[in-house]
């Protein structure tokens, strides 16, 4: 089978997500194997030891299962290619992330995209989502949820900001391009200089009113 990247809204969705697809195809218990972060992280040894189990599972179809993925670190997740590639198609291979975009371009490439998990609908920061254009803020308000306080949480919400934005720019909506490219400088800080999360939301909020970054 192909993998699958599922994008899921809380952890709570993962024991029922995974709970359908053994049903659904049929594997027992002792077949399932939950690769769950270690610490912060999925690391490499983790994908090295599923490398080597996969390799002594003498044919038997295995589900595989990565609990929050978007934790993986990026030797753990240039590992996983070479067991996707080997074992992708003889085993199902589940992968549970909360940021798709936290996912390898080489990984998202050899796996099917599920994105139709519901969405909880959380209670908002009114001060964050008013500094939103209106234009999209309904439909970026129950995807963000309450004002980011987290690297990571700051990483999945301008995430979600720039993918919004995209179905404005192909419209031709230049007001949407600049918030974009705004979205897009302050990732990189964020994920190349530390930027502190309460400043880099901060910062999104105060382009967004004086057009600046």
């Amino acid at each position: 089978m192909i993998p699958t990247i599922v994008l899921i809204a809380d952890t709570e969705s993962v024991e029922r997500i995974i709970s359908e697809q053994i049903v659904r195809h049929a594997i027992q218990s002792e077949r399932t194997v939950r690769i769950t972060p270690q610490g912060a992280h999925i690391t490499i040894d983790q994908v090295r030891w599923l490398k080597k189990m996969l390799s002594q599972s003498g044919g038997r179809q295995m589900l595989v299962v990565f609990e929050l993925f978007d934790t993986a670190t990026a030797e753990a997740q240039n590992a996983l290619l070479k067991v996707l590639e080997e074992y992708g198609d003889s085993h199902i291979i589940l992968i549970l992330t909360r940021n798709i975009h936290a996912a390898l371009p080489t990984i998202r490439s050899r796996c099917i995209i599920d994105q139709t998990q519901p969405v909880a609908k959380i209670i908002q920061d009114e001060s964050f989502i008013s500094s939103i254009p209106q234009r999209y803020s309904e439909s970026l308000s129950e995807e963000v949820g309450s004002r980011p306080k987290t690297k990571e949480e700051i990483d999945l919400t301008l995430c979600t900001v720039i993918a919004t934005l995209r179905s404005h720019i192909r419209r031709g909506d230049m007001s949407s391009v600049i918030s974009g490219k705004q979205a897009l400088h302050i990732l990189r800080l964020v994920r190349n200089n530390n930027l502190n999360p309460q400043l880099a939301i901060d910062h999104w909020s105060l382009s967004q009113i004086d057009g600046t970054v």
